[in-house]
């Protein structure tokens, strides 16, 4: 199973997971199509053309777990692209 797949996997988990790095999303936000358009401090700003906004999320380092609030953002943005 691919890296991506092994991911998406881990995000749909219930209740949601709170171990995902902000590498690790940002990897599979731009294999999903995703670029980032801007990056302001904290917060990065991704577009993705079957959007019409733009997905912030908020992370201090690239290392560091992004907050469960955040990955159900990416998952319902992620639901939005695919119908």
């Amino acid at each position: 199973m691919g890296t991506n797949k092994k991911l998406l996997r881990k995000l749909r988990q219930i209740p949601s997971p709170n171990n995902i790095t902000m590498k690790e999303l940002d990897r599979f936000l731009r294999s999903e199509g995703f670029t980032l358009q801007s990056q302001s401090g904290s917060h990065l700003n991704y577009k993705h053309d079957g959007l019409t906004y733009i997905l912030t999320i908020v992370s201090h380092d690239m290392k560091q777990e992004v907050k469960v609030v955040y990955i159900k953002n990416v998952l319902t943005a992620l639901d939005e692209i695919s119908q």
